[in-house]
């Protein structure tokens, strides 16, 4: 049974509303915002000159991918259980090795990706241009490892309503910038994008120092025990591969999509993926939220408020995405040349097809915080792999035959079978995991 009284359920119930009331918030604007810049920079630059932006912004990122070191979860793991056991030193010393390795793996990004700039424009682009764009959207993004850190030490302490105004002026940042730079043609917008991580990572990271000096001691040493440590870089390796594995879904399908079709495709591709993104904005900000708590009824063995709070969090999901998405897709062809006009109305065919597999897996996106709460990354590295390959498999398959109809085909078939996945692994580990002990 649970060790709570009504009181505490109450409270915790309470908590976790207001928490994700204000990422609610943050992500309805970063998410508005986002797609603004979508529809704005696809209306003035057409479907070519814009999926040839896309094809720069992604081929920086799949690179990016392989030289990161995700070690958020990891950070925010960890601390989340110092933090509830009052371990102030271990958590102090993970925040500076945190700072360190991301700017170390910053500068590594950009110098990888500026050398390799030319072979991306080569074999991705065929277009010469695809050069300039590539090395300076590199010189903003390799800003975004930055911030990382202060994120996740937030997200640990729960500050959430500081993450909330930190992401509004992020986004706000990253709308303006490129916009004011239209003008100057996808080399000025390519600028201002890198403008607007470098500021947003200065930004985010300026705001959350102001509540690290309050929160962390400066008198004092302590770093976690050597056994510990072991630990942490045992689940910051499960969680590299698994993240990284996560981005390569993320990206692949567009670079095989560029490889054998045209940047029309990806104009299109890329825009049916920004429409359905919208439907993230409901389990994403869930999602930062129940990490930690998850992790703090994990460590305090509360297993019974645990499953509550995925059961609930399930139903109520589904209940609003599963009629959201059948009322867009009726809506779909209106919006479309309502936002970014009859140009894009190709577009339509596959966000009919993506939009399924996008509801199943933000259902479902508690998944990843289960793992990660039950120091099971290995999973979602074994899962994420699975993904990968079966992706890469369905494009050569489908995209030579069906451009971004093809690519879409294989975001809907490789997502599914993902998720799926996920949840066998998830309710077998559960009848050991979230049994109470015995007496």
């Amino acid at each position: 049974m649970s060790d709570m009284s009504a009181s505490d359920k109450r409270s915790l119930k309470r908590m976790l509303i207001k928490d994700s009331a204000f990422m609610y918030l943050s992500n309805m604007s970063v998410t508005a915002s986002r797609f603004l810049l979508v529809i704005i920079l696809a209306r003035m630059t057409g479907p070519e000159q814009f999926g040839l932006l896309q094809l720069a912004i992604t081929a920086v990122s799949f690179v990016a991918l392989f030289l990161d070191c995700k070690a958020d979860d990891a950070l925010i793991r960890f601390l989340s259980e110092y933090y509830t056991t009052g371990n102030i030193a271990g958590a102090r010393t993970l925040v500076r090795l945190g700072y360190c390795m991301n700017v170390v793996l910053g500068v590594l990004c950009f110098s990888v990706v500026f050398i390799g700039a030319a072979l991306l424009a080569q074999h991705v682009f065929h277009d010469a241009q695809g050069i300039v764009l590539v090395r300076l959207y590199a010189a903003g993004f390799a800003a975004t490892f930055f911030d990382r850190t202060a994120l996740a030490a937030l997200q640990s302490m729960k500050c959430f309503k500081l993450i909330s105004l930190l992401t509004l002026a992020s986004a706000f940042i990253k709308l303006v910038l490129p916009v004011v730079c239209i003008p100057y043609g996808l080399i000025g917008i390519t600028i201002g994008y890198s403008a607007a991580h470098v500021l947003s990572a200065l930004v985010t990271i300026a705001g959350a120092s102001v509540v690290a000096r309050r929160q962390y001691p400066h008198s004092g040493k302590g770093t976690p025990v050597m056994d510990e440590l072991r630990k942490i870089y045992r689940f910051v390796i499960h969680s590299t591969i698994s993240s990284t594995f996560k981005s390569v879904m993320s990206y692949v399908d567009v670079l095989i999509l560029g490889f054998f079709g045209s940047a029309t495709d990806v104009g299109y591709y890329k825009f049916a993926l920004a429409f359905t993104s919208i439907f993230g904005l409901i389990s994403s900000p869930v999602n930062n939220v129940i990490y930690p708590t998850l992790t703090r009824l994990w460590v305090q063995k509360d297993f019974v408020m645990y499953k509550k709070i995925l059961v609930k969090l399930t139903k109520y999901k589904a209940l609003f995405l599963i009629p959201s998405a059948a009322a867009t897709v009726i809506l779909t062809p209106f919006i479309i040349r309502l936002t970014v006009g009859q140009e894009f109305m190709p577009a339509k065919y596959a966000i009919y097809i993506i939009i399924w597999a996008v509801i199943l897996v933000n259902i479902f996106s508690w998944v990843k915080s289960v793992l990660l709460s039950w120091e099971k990354p290995q999973v979602s590295a074994i899962g994420n792999f699975g993904i990968v390959c079966l992706m890469t498999a369905l494009s050569y398959f489908f995209v030579p035959r069906w451009g971004y109809i093809g690519s879409s085909v294989t975001y809907a078939i490789s997502y599914g079978a993902g998720i799926i996945f996920y949840l066998i692994v998830v309710i077998r580990l559960s009848r050991s995991a979230l049994s109470p002990p015995t007496q």
